[in-house]
């Protein structure tokens, strides 16, 4: 697995990077997080959509787990579903990167503009919202 554990310099340096990135936290125990990143979810609407655009960046931070939960969890039942986030998920185990944009609770997504600066804010998973993000990411890469 390529996960790493993403301490808040790293993720600054990553976000000042002049790309926009979709930064989604998740868990392998969150419900709410499962539906969000299945195939029909995130992936169908975001990610295949911006998938040939170079300057489009996915960071996926899996919210206090360590490498041992997350492989377990892609070692799992349901693992083929969510089989690209192996090797695009960031481990926040302290929830030092978490801490930086919210308190609590998953799943929550950022859109970041090329200069770091937050422009969507989402909580929870619905269609609506993917919809919302997809929709900022778009004006991003337009600029």
């Amino acid at each position: 697995m390529a996960a790493i554990n993403l301490n808040k310099e790293q993720f600054q340096q990553m976000a000042e990077g002049g790309k926009p990135i979709l930064v989604d936290f998740w868990a392998p125990w969150c419900g709410p997080c499962l539906r969000e990143l299945a195939p029909e979810a995130l992936p169908k609407i975001i990610l295949e959509r911006f998938a040939a655009d170079s300057e489009f960046v996915f960071l996926p931070v899996a919210y206090t787990d360590s490498k041992e939960s997350l492989d377990k969890f892609f070692a799992g039942d349901e693992q083929h579903n969510y089989a690209y986030l192996r090797d695009l998920t960031a481990m926040d185990p302290d929830k030092r990167v978490f801490g930086l944009y919210a308190e609590q609770g998953v799943p929550r997504s950022f859109v970041i503009d090329r200069n770091g600066r937050i422009v969507l804010g989402s909580l929870g998973a619905a269609q609506e919202e993917l919809e919302r993000m997809a929709a900022a990411i778009e004006k991003e890469l337009s600029r």
